[in-house]
């Protein structure tokens, strides 16, 4: 498809059909079947959970895939790759420069009493 000029739909469509290949891969050697069989009851008492992780997995899909989409569908695929680029490269800068002085802070944070004098100046620093 990109060889034929789809652009960044050749990019979508290969992350649909990786998936795709993979979901079929595993339910060939799966061992065992799943099913949505079993008592109806457990199944609609996780119907309310259900909804909430799908919309919460979906915002975050959404928030994470949408920019890339509009991107590239109004840029085309050379400023997406830029962008994509660019994400990656902040997201080693958080990880590197924020993330571990947030995995401290919590390490410290557990060892005072909320509230207290001792937690205050931890938290404050």
């Amino acid at each position: 498809m990109a060889l034929a000029g789809y652009g960044v739909w050749a990019l979508a469509l290969q992350v649909l059909a990786q998936r795709t290949a993979e979901f079929a891969i595993v339910w060939i050697f799966a061992p065992v079947r799943m099913g949505l069989v079993g008592p109806g009851i457990h199944f609609r008492e996780l119907i309310p959970i259900g909804m909430n992780v799908f919309a919460g997995r979906f915002m975050s899909f959404a928030g994470g895939q949408l920019p890339r989409i509009i991107l590239g569908y109004v840029m085309g695929p050379v400023e997406l790759g830029l962008f994509t680029l660019a994400t990656r490269f902040q997201e080693i800068a958080i990880q590197t420069a924020v993330q571990p002085f947030a995995t401290v802070a919590r390490i410290e944070l557990r060892t005072d009493k909320p509230g207290s004098a001792e937690f205050e100046h931890i938290f404050s620093s």
